[in-house]
């Protein structure tokens, strides 16, 4: 019996079975969700011109035959089928269930913000009539070393730099490149398989409710507050800023879901939760004077 990166069994037992099943028609259903939420890069040719367009899905086409190459085995393609169903039930509980707020909005990334820029999705927050935008990648694997999404994101914050996206499509329109904050959230497939298991089935009553949501909104304040710390440590005020902003739109509505929603102590060994507070006190460890 094959082993997993954290040492679980694969593939024997009728829990195996079951769920490899459940994620096939999960996955089948969320790639066509998906599919027609995509974002066009040839709207944008007004706003960058054809050649950049062009040589933007250039380094698309280069991107997907690099990772088509490096999906050589089943549990990288099994962890590529999670992310992807994970992603489209953002989509769909934030829209329909309020997960991440009710004034929140799932917006989709382009294949090169994805691959270029680390961004998944992105969720929009309407606040006083202007939009605030906030990247997201998705992870359903963690290592016992950092993510490499979050690698990404320190090197930016190093830099003084935040996420970039480049096509992003807000209320039908194309919009020029902007800078936003970029978090990593997600869960391991042990935490996510009764969420599957339920979108998959088309179970709205258990969804709604369902303190997974408490879960990832837990994960992008932690991210919001140590990238905050951070900033303020290497005095880059302007990304201080821009977190405090976030923060005052993200920290009420944790409080409120963990009100109406519960906590989520139950998902307290989830290896990608795990994960990111690990790579939070990395990010501000100060080593002690000698």
């Amino acid at each position: 019996m094959s082993m997993d990166r954290f040492g679980e069994r694969r593939g024997g037992s009728p829990e195996e079975l079951e769920f490899a099943a459940v994620l096939e028609r999960a996955h089948e259903k969320a790639s066509t969700m998906l599919a027609a939420k995509a974002v066009d890069m040839n709207a944008f040719r007004n706003i960058y011109g054809d050649a950049e367009v062009r040589g933007d899905e250039a380094k698309v086409a280069d991107y997907e035959r690099k990772f088509a190459a490096a999906d050589t085995t089943e549990q990288k393609r099994r962890d590529k089928k999670l992310a992807t169903v994970v992603e489209a039930i953002f989509f769909d509980q934030a829209g329909r269930n309020g997960w991440l707020g009710a004034e929140a909005q799932v917006l989709p990334s382009s294949k090169y913000d994805d691959y270029v820029n680390g961004v998944d999705c992105i969720t929009e927050y309407k606040k006083g009539g202007a939009a605030a935008y906030l990247a997201m990648a998705i992870d359903a694997t963690w290592s016992s070393h950092p993510g490499w999404k979050f690698n990404r994101i320190r090197e930016d914050l190093v830099r003084g730099k935040l996420g970039n996206i480049k096509y992003l499509e807000a209320d039908g329109k194309p919009q020029r490149k902007r800078e936003v904050p970029r978090v990593v959230v997600g869960a391991s497939e042990q935490t996510l398989r009764e969420v599957v298991a339920f979108w998959t089935e088309g179970n709205d009553e258990a969804l709604k409710d369902h303190p997974i949501q408490v879960l990832f909104l837990q994960e992008i304040v932690d991210q919001l507050e140590g990238f905050k710390t951070f900033s303020q440590k290497r005095n880059h005020t302007k990304n201080v800023a821009v977190f405090d902003e976030y923060l005052a739109i993200l920290k009420p509505i944790l409080e409120e879901k963990k009100r109406t929603v519960g906590t989520a102590e139950q998902f307290g060994n989830d290896t990608v939760q795990s994960g990111i507070k690990a790579s939070l006190f990395g990010l501000n460890y100060e080593r002690p004077a000698a």
